[in-house]
């Protein structure tokens, strides 16, 4: 998904990131009043809660689908060992079929572990995510009394900024032969 971030200053030298291309539906869905007791309310509980993602399942199989799943790989494993062990003297054939299954059934525990060893670290990164997304909503909660003013003022800029947006003749989003000209 694309942003298209613009960074604003304020008179106060305050910095507010406007993103043009959300503020269409941001209006109409806006729980943010004009009149500054409302805002106070609104904007001091901290409305919304931090983005929290969800860890990846190892996998989807149920705790019944699972044994049997390695019930069939240790049977596997040891059929293959007891073939091995009888046909040693006996035929190559079978010493190859043995040898293949051995090979397969460790196959079969190998590549779980190995892939329960990358899905741990990869549910390790979406954890410290959500940690850090913590950390910078709970500070968002402390220094609250800072945020107002610039939530404020950010919805004072995008009353303006909807203005211009509609007032737009030319972006470089589209190619200038895909844009309607607009002749007064």
């Amino acid at each position: 998904m694309h942003f298209d971030g613009q960074p604003q200053v304020t008179d106060q030298g305050d910095l507010i990131y406007c993103f043009p291309s959300l503020h269409g539906g941001a209006i109409e869905t806006s729980s943010f009043s004009t009149d500054s007791s409302s805002d106070e309310s609104s904007m001091g509980k901290g409305a919304s809660l931090p983005l929290r993602e969800r860890r990846i399942p190892f996998t989807h199989a149920n705790k019944w689908q699972r044994r049997t799943y390695g019930l069939m790989v240790v049977s596997l494993l040891g059929l293959s060992l007891l073939l091995l062990n009888w046909s040693l003297p006996l035929s190559a054939a079978l010493v190859t079929i043995a040898w293949s299954g051995i090979i397969y059934s460790l196959l079969l525990i190998v590549l779980p572990l190995l892939r329960w060893l990358i899905w741990r670290r990869s549910n390790a990164v979406i954890q410290k995510r959500n940690f850090r997304r913590k950390q910078w909503a709970d500070w968002a909660h402390l220094h609250v009394d800072q945020l107002i003013p610039k939530r404020q003022k950010a919805l004072k800029l995008l009353e303006t900024m909807v203005n211009t947006l509609s007032d737009m003749i030319y972006t470089t989003e589209n190619d200038l032969i895909e844009q309607p000209i607009i002749e007064d």
